[in-house]
């Protein structure tokens, strides 16, 4: 103990000329990469809130607290802006406060401290009302452009947060999209043609009332190729700068993780002049358990392919994706083996291959999309791309990230083909392997120091995702910055090396090997001083 205060007095001595350390700015949660979609709602989840006795300000808060803990920033819902909901009878005057409690949900998820933003879809009617209200024939806009134009500009400027009849403080929704899915306007009858000018007048009605306001195009279902109607949308719209995000919803077994239309998508639109719209997949997931004529999945399937949707997808020109869901749904549609029973990130327990025990637990995926947004989402790190060193299409990937806060990398690795030794080129002495499969309680089953040798380090991969990170020397408590808060953390790993492995063990003792002479001791303590002063070692 009296060496550990001796320790500790030498090096508040030598920092007390040093400046205080700047504060963290605030991150910019609009541009995060991680959403929910369907999250807060209205009518659905009905099972999930009976058995655990919620009303929907219950049930909210429990979302609320489930995506503070993920690190997810924005949902998407469908059904609150269905015109014929929120304006019954036309001329009638809008209800805002309806079946699908239009104004206390999107008030909700823009509770203060949620730092969470929403999608809003205006619902493209002209067919029969999704469930679970009656069943009836919703008003096609097209049939009364002046009428369905009023309705936008009300909505738009009730949620945008510019002070002007504002629902509530707070509220501050900027993004649009016209219409949910592609083949809920073909049902209808309606073609491209008819399309593209409901996006005129969702467009310039938008603006009027908000003209930051920014809209994105309805979505096909696949992933997997270009939709030729897209393409055609795309094309007719693109001279006018009319949409400002194109959404691709992707669902379907673990190894259908791959979204080749994105790389196609993002080489059309740049080709069109139109580099500044971005790709989203606003639902998005595969499942645990086995759906009727679906092949069964484990939860490890599950959260290994969700890691690489989010770093393969992303990489390929995704900017945003929605997991499906939270809490999953209970019997979709009316059948029992739906694969959207299975997806959340909570198990109901109910679902096709499911513990009925495992009520309202996490399962591995959530831990999984926690590990990822606290790791590279879009504040927190860069995209560098592919690992031409390690990466052979189809056996081998390997992606590269530049840590916001610390300018130092983080690499993700999985194999295809079995294990696989791989060798890389690194920017630090140091690193870290982390398994990105944990088990359903969230303990990281796999972490481990790399030490690199001539710039370079050896590593072995297999089926379970990892991410590979580079040690900051003199980062004591690995938070990616060298400072006054790692000197507690250094003087434990100086004087017990035992408590400090307790204390911090996500991090590695030997970032207190300063000097480089192979030991963390008392000849660390003034090069470590000297870290501090320059906020980072040499």
């Amino acid at each position: 103990m009296q060496n550990e205060q001796r320790t500790a007095r030498l090096i508040a001595g030598a920092l007390i000329l040093l400046p205080p350390t700047a504060s963290l700015a605030q991150p910019a949660h609009e541009d995060s990469a991680f959403g929910l979609f369907g999250a807060f709602a209205a009518t659905e989840y009905g099972y999930f809130k009976s058995r655990m006795g919620f009303n929907n300000e219950q049930d909210w808060t429990w979302v609320e607290d489930h995506f503070r803990n993920l690190g997810a920033h924005w949902t998407r819902s469908n059904l609150q802006l269905l015109w014929d909901i929120v304006e019954p009878v036309l001329g009638g005057g809008y209800v805002w406060n309806n079946p699908m409690l239009t104004d206390p949900l999107i008030r909700r998820v823009y509770r203060e401290g949620n730092e969470v933003h929403w999608l809003g879809v205006f619902h493209e009617g002209g067919g029969p009302i999704p469930p679970p209200p009656p069943k009836q024939q919703l008003r096609n806009p097209l049939s009364y452009p002046n009428e369905y134009q009023a309705f936008v500009r009300a909505a738009v400027e009730r949620y945008d947060g510019d002070g002007i009849d504002d629902a509530a403080p707070g509220v501050w929704v900027k993004y649009w999209q016209a219409g949910n899915e592609i083949m809920g306007w073909q049902s209808s009858g309606r073609t491209v043609d008819d399309y593209v000018q409901f996006v005129r007048l969702l467009r310039a009605a938008s603006r009027a009332a908000d003209p930051q306001a920014k809209l994105v195009l309805i979505a096909p279902t696949d992933g997997g190729h270009m939709d030729p109607w897209l393409t055609q949308v795309i094309g007719a719209l693109a001279s006018e700068q009319a949409f400002d995000v194109i959404d691709v919803h992707h669902w379907g077994a673990a190894q259908t993780w791959r979204m080749p239309a994105i790389a196609q998508y993002r080489q059309l639109l740049d080709s069109k002049g139109l580099s500044h719209v971005q790709i989203w997949s606003c639902e998005h997931g595969t499942w645990q358990g086995q759906p009727t004529g679906q092949p069964s999945q484990t939860e490890q399937d599950q959260a290994r392919s969700l890691v690489k949707r989010y770093v393969f997808n992303s990489n390929s020109g995704l900017d945003k994706l929605f997991w499906n869901n939270l809490m999953e749904w209970y019997q979709f549609g009316g059948n029992a083996g739906s694969i959207f029973n299975s997806m959340g990130l909570v198990t109901d327990g109910q679902g096709p291959g499911e513990d009925p025990a495992r009520f309202n637990t996490p399962r591995i995926a959530y831990w999984t999309y926690r590990l990822l947004a606290a790791r590279i989402d879009t504040h927190l790190a860069t995209r560098l791309g592919l690992m031409p060193e390690v990466y052979v299409e189809g056996q081998v990937y390997g992606y590269a990230y530049r840590r916001a806060s610390a300018a130092r990398r983080l690499y993700f690795l999985w194999s295809e083909v079995g294990v696989r030794n791989v060798t890389f080129s690194v920017g630090t002495p140091i690193l870290r392997l982390t398994n990105l499969i944990p088990d359903r309680y969230g303990k990281i089953l796999e972490q481990r120091s790399l030490y690199a040798a001539g710039g370079k380090v050896r590593a072995t991969v297999a089926t379970d995702p990892v991410v590979i990170a580079e040690l900051l020397l003199g980062d004591l408590n690995c938070d990616d910055a060298v400072n006054n808060f790692d000197i507690d953390a250094f003087v434990l790993a100086l004087t017990d090396p035992a408590g400090y492995k307790a204390a911090y063990p996500d991090c590695e003792r030997d970032l207190g090997d300063i000097n480089g002479d192979g030991v963390v001791d008392n000849f660390d303590i003034d090069p470590f001083v000297e870290c501090l002063s320059q906020g980072g070692c040499p």
